[in-house]
């Protein structure tokens, strides 16, 4: 073996590794390590034999489907323009998997390697966000920038709920890596250091979907996982741990108000045809008035099928909410109200854009990631399907390099791993 192909291989697993971390701090730095991992990996020997060998993997093809419907789309998108830029940002739903694919040398190595970046990458960027947000704090006197998305905007404009999700992936992962004793994290300290980063890093973006998740999570382990494995001990830490979280969350005020919103939703607005510029909305009921909106779109483009194309989904949602007169902004202040805001929902959002096909094609998709491993209540594997599949209802998911990226990532990583690898065996 020539030192240019030793030298070659161990690249591909350097930069594979730094994707997770990447993707955190920059999304142009993300898209060059993609662009160099798959220099690494197309450099690799006998490519013509792994490009041949892709057709063994029939989670890909799955991926190559819902990619294919979205290209497909953009010949009967009237934005021409908007359709190009959309699927240039879902184009690592075809790169990731194929380059994971074609990677001769990812191993359980690099697997853990891979969740090791995520885990610490989400508590560097946790505490240099904390930093942050005391500095501004200090300055200002504003407890604001302690919390949701103006704790998470210093890293490159990353939204609250995303950096949510890759923390609770972190957590998760952190203590697969935990029990497994993988070795990097073998320091009692260093343990302690990461799952009370992860936390922290939950309690301040305070997204109420990954508060809820974190503490059924902890609970099950605190409860159910660790009751015949771990000592007495071990399981009173494990209560005290979630008293702890949910004692941070009740604590802040900024953090109850928004539960406390949802309490108090207005339902009754969305059956008005016409608002106000004050009609009074939360995250949850324009959320259900955009999904509302979106049933319009469809009935009246009568585009059940084959959906209103990648293109066209943005302009007819905004269309439709200068049609019922929703707060669409003020000139004077450079505000676009909701303008410009997407289904907040992947399946509302397949829907619209691609119509049935591509719905069949999302859920085929959501079911590549549950089809190994998805009663082993121990790998971290079912609990980023459930984030995935909870994030998906109340966020367009897809709408973002964040989520694209993170998604073909590790539904990836996770799936070639499984071609090699029988689950383990359920404690419970």
């Amino acid at each position: 073996m020539s030192p240019l192909t030793i030298k070659t291989r161990s690249l591909s697993q350097w930069l594979l590794v730094l994707l997770p971390v990447s993707l955190l701090f920059s999304k142009r730095l993300n898209v060059l390590v993609i662009i160099l991992y798959a220099v690494a990996v197309l450099l690799q020997p006998h490519l013509w034999q792994r490009v041949k060998g892709l057709r063994k993997f029939r989670w890909l093809w799955v991926f190559l489907l819902f990619i294919a419907l979205h290209a497909s789309s953009v010949l009967w998108s009237a934005n021409e323009a908007t359709a190009l830029f959309s699927l240039e940002k879902k184009a690592a739903l075809f790169v990731l998997p194929v380059l994971i694919g074609l990677d001769r040398d990812i191993d359980f190595v690099g697997f853990r390697q891979c969740l090791y970046s995520l885990v610490l990458g989400c508590c560097i960027s946790i505490w240099f966000c904390l930093l942050l947000a005391l500095r501004n704090y200090f300055q200002t006197g504003k407890a604001s920038f302690l919390f949701y998305h103006a704790f998470s905007w210093p890293l490159d404009e990353l939204n609250a709920i995303y950096f949510s999700f890759f923390t609770f992936s972190g957590l998760v992962f952190g203590h697969y890596l935990i029990r497994i004793k993988y070795k990097p994290l073998a320091n009692i300290r260093l343990q302690i250091f990461v799952i009370f980063s992860l936390l922290m890093g939950l309690v301040l973006l305070s997204s109420r979907l990954f508060i809820v998740l974190t503490l059924l999570y902890l609970s099950r382990l605190a409860f159910l996982n660790y009751a015949k494995i771990v000592s007495k001990r071990m399981r009173v830490l494990g209560v005290f741990v979630v008293i702890s979280f949910l004692g941070g969350v009740l604590f802040f005020s900024q953090i109850r108000d928004r539960f406390d919103q949802l309490l108090h939703s207005q339902f009754e607005v969305l059956q008005q045809d016409q608002f106000e510029y004050d009609t009074p909305f939360n995250g949850l009921t324009i959320r259900l008035l955009l999904w509302r909106f979106a049933g319009e779109i469809m009935t009246e483009e009568k585009a059940y099928l084959a959906g209103v194309g990648v293109g066209d989904s943005q302009d007819l949602l905004d269309a439709t909410i200068i049609e019922h007169n929703v707060y669409h902004g003020n000139p004077a202040l450079g505000d676009q109200g909701y303008l410009g805001y997407n289904f907040h929902n992947q399946f509302v959002e397949t829907w619209v854009q691609l119509g049935i096909l591509g719905s069949i094609s999302w859920l085929l998709l959501l079911g590549v990631g549950w089809r190994k491993w998805k009663w082993d209540w121990n790998h971290p594997i079912l609990y980023f399907n459930i984030a995935v599949l909870a994030f998906s209802m109340i966020e367009s998911l897809l709408a973002r390099q964040h989520g694209v990226v993170f998604f073909a990532l590790f539904v990836s990583i996770f799936q070639i791993i499984s071609e090699h690898e029988a689950p383990q065996k359920p404690f419970t």
